[in-house]
């Protein structure tokens, strides 16, 4: 009998170190998988921001040599864009001065003058803004870019990444949707295992 008692004592154990390890092992996939899945809409968010930037520079580089016409040109685009998707695009002369702004939303202080220089020396520069009223977030690049005479500015693109924040919010509420769905078919399979675990014991 005392023999019994001990192996009955010993599956039970057994059965909760099976439980803890089922929760511990249902929490690392279920963050583990968010953690994959909003990285991988980060970096597709930045490619998208890279290709952009490589849209847009290209297409006003070839204005940079009279920036009155450009300054015109980009704010008339950026305003129809205006109810499309919020964006954020300026201008740096060689010596820091922004010479062109064509934003359709009310952005927030303008980079440091220390990432302006560092892209006029030709490094590229990333960071994140926030809007004004604080609603909104952009993901912003700087590089320089030269005119069809040859003189050096420094292009800013800033992307408002509010999608992506509802990507991963929805993301994140279809994981915690599924957890309790996990938790069920994982306490089923530790429920069986009892069962089978807690036979009477053949002397």
């Amino acid at each position: 009998m005392e023999r019994r008692s001990v192996k009955l004592k010993f599956r039970t154990r057994l059965l909760l170190f099976n439980l803890a390890v089922i929760a511990v092992a249902t929490t690392l996939i279920v963050v583990g998988a968010y953690s994959l899945a909003s990285y991988q809409m980060r970096q597709e968010t930045r490619g998208f921001l890279s290709d952009e930037f490589g849209e847009y520079s290209h297409k006003y580089a070839a204005g940079l040599d009279d920036l009155a016409m450009l300054r015109k040109e980009m704010r008339e685009h950026f305003t129809k864009a205006r109810m499309t998707y919020p964006i954020i695009c300026r201008i740096y002369s060689d010596d820091g001065r922004e010479v062109v702004r064509a934003v359709n939303v009310s952005p927030g202080p303008d980079p440091r003058r220390l990432m302006i220089d560092k892209a006029l020396a030709g490094e590229e520069v990333r960071y994140t803004l926030q809007s004004r009223d604080g609603d909104r977030e952009f993901w912003c690049m700087i590089k320089p870019v030269r005119s069809p005479s040859g003189r050096r500015f420094a292009f800013e693109l800033g992307l408002d990444v509010e999608h992506l924040h509802k990507r991963i919010r929805r993301l994140r509420m279809y994981l915690i949707m599924a957890v309790p769905i996990v938790l069920v078919v994982a306490l089923g399979g530790a429920w069986w295992m009892a069962r089978k675990s807690l036979q009477p014991v053949e002397e």
